[in-house]
């Protein structure tokens, strides 16, 4: 089952392309990018919480993106929901 609608990942992609993100892998060269199916949560940590080594699941930042992924290198790129009008 698909996580995105045809109608979200229309709108996910005239977004990329708004922001000149349109181009052949930067890591190969291949024109095999794909969005990938669903949003990426990155945690955001204090370093106190690296030093007490409190990796927890508890409630804290997050910054939410779309990745885009190179199907022939496996090149990841992310690219924040914010920064792209989401």
């Amino acid at each position: 089952m698909a996580i995105f609608s045809d109608e979200e990942r229309q709108r996910i992609s005239a977004a990329l392309n708004s922001k000149g993100i349109n181009r052949p892998c930067s890591a190969c060269g291949r024109w095999d990018i794909a969005i990938v199916d669903g949003y990426v949560r990155h945690r955001l940590y204090s370093s106190g919480d690296l030093d007490a080594g409190a990796l927890s699941d508890h409630e804290q930042g997050s910054i939410i993106c779309v990745a885009l992924a190179c199907s022939h290198c496996g090149l990841l790129s992310h690219h924040t929901v914010s920064s792209l009008g989401l």
